[in-house]
C-alpha cells in the first residue's frame, strides 16, 4: 500500500493490494547521457508529455495524476502518448481505479508519439528505458525517466509482462501489479511537481 488509499480500491475491485509480488522498477542506467539544465519553452504554457507503449497504462495513469494535482488555473498542459499506441479497450480494472480517483477516462484516446508531437512539447517523460531509447533511436529526442524526474533515480517502471513473467496465468498477481504501479505513480507526482525546475523552466 503506497498512500493509504489501496484499501478501498481492494474493497471495491475485490482484491488485496498491500502485498507485493514483484518490484515495479530496477536499478539501471538511464539512455545516454542526460543534459539537465532546464529546458527553453517552445509554448507560451508550457507542456509535458509522459510516453509508455500503449497510452492505455502508465503514462495514460501519469497525465491524470499530474492534472489531478495541478491548480485549476495551472499554466502547465499535460498529455500521454505510446511508442505503439495499438488500439485496443481500456482494461475495466484500470477504469475503475481511475473512476475511484475521481477521473472520468471515458474520453481517452490512444496516441501515438510523433516527431511533431515531441517538437510541440517542452518536457517529454519516459515511464520506462524502452520508450527513452525509443525516443532517441527514432526521433534524437532524449527523454528523462519518471523515477529520474519524480524521485532521482534512474530505473525503468516495468510493463505487467516484465515484472510478472507468469502473467497470462497467475492473473491475481498481474492485477495487483498494475494497482500497486498506479498507486506509485499517483504517489509520485509530488516528487515530479517538485523537481519540475531542474528539467523545465517554469515561471
Amino acid at each position: 500500500m503506497i498512500d493509504g488509499w489501496s484499501m478501498g480500491v481492494s474493497s471495491v475491485l475485490g482484491f488485496p493490494l498491500a502485498r507485493a509480488t514483484a518490484r515495479m522498477s530496477v536499478p539501471c542506467q538511464s539512455y545516454g547521457s542526460m543534459d539537465l539544465a532546464p529546458r527553453e519553452l517552445v509554448n507560451t504554457m508550457p507542456s509535458i508529455l509522459f510516453v509508455c507503449t500503449g497510452n492505455i497504462f502508465r503514462s495514460m495513469t501519469a497525465e491524470y495524476a499530474l492534472k489531478a494535482r495541478l491548480a485549476p488555473r495551472s499554466p502547465i498542459r499535460v498529455s500521454s502518448a505510446g511508442t505503439l499506441a495499438i488500439p485496443q479497450e481500456m482494461h475495466p480494472d484500470i477504469h475503475a481505479y481511475l473512476v475511484q480517483r475521481g477521473v472520468d477516462p471515458s474520453q481517452h484516446h490512444q496516441r501515438k508519439v510523433s516527431a511533431d508531437l515531441l517538437h510541440a512539447t517542452d518536457l517529454v517523460i519516459a515511464m520506462s528505458t524502452d520508450h527513452q531509447s525509443f525516443l532517441f533511436d527514432t526521433f534524437q529526442y532524449r527523454a528523462p525517466l519518471f523515477n529520474d524526474v519524480c524521485h532521482r533515480r534512474s530505473e525503468p517502471l516495468l510493463d505487467v509482462w516484465e515484472a510478472i513473467p507468469t502473467w497470462e496465468t497467475d492473473l491475481n498477481a498481474a492485477r495487483n501489479y498494475v494497482f500497486q504501479v498506479m498507486e506509485y505513480i499517483w504517489a509520485s507526482v509530488p516528487g515530479l511537481l517538485q523537481n519540475l525546475g531542474t528539467y523545465l523552466r517554469v515561471e
